[in-house]
């Protein structure tokens, strides 16, 4: 086991890398074309905010932001998340999404 000194550890070593955000949107708009007509549109939801939360979009403000880019309907999205919880995925205290299935 390796041991890390407080400077290894510390916030200033830290590197945030910022994503191209319509990449990302190019990704899950290919993604729901993909799945079809037959798949509904709770399904849909369910599918695109589980792919948020594993792209690293984590609070319910960004998923709803893009959920929006992608043409969802403003109130549909809030309404499959609430009741996702504890089925799909969980929130922490800070707001933040982990999916349930990994």
């Amino acid at each position: 086991m390796t041991m890390q000194t407080n400077a290894e550890r510390s916030a200033a070593s830290i590197k945030i890398i910022k994503r191209d955000p319509s990449a990302l949107i190019g990704g899950l708009r290919a993604m729901l074309d993909r799945l079809g007509p037959e798949v509904n549109k709770h399904d849909r939801a369910d599918i695109l905010i589980k792919a948020c939360i594993g792209e690293g979009v984590k609070t319910a403000s960004q998923i709803f932001e893009i959920a929006a880019r992608l043409g969802f309907s403003h109130g549909h999205v809030p309404i499959r998340l609430k009741q996702g919880i504890g089925h799909h995925w969980t929130v922490d205290a800070a707001g933040a999404y982990k999916d349930l299935s990994g």
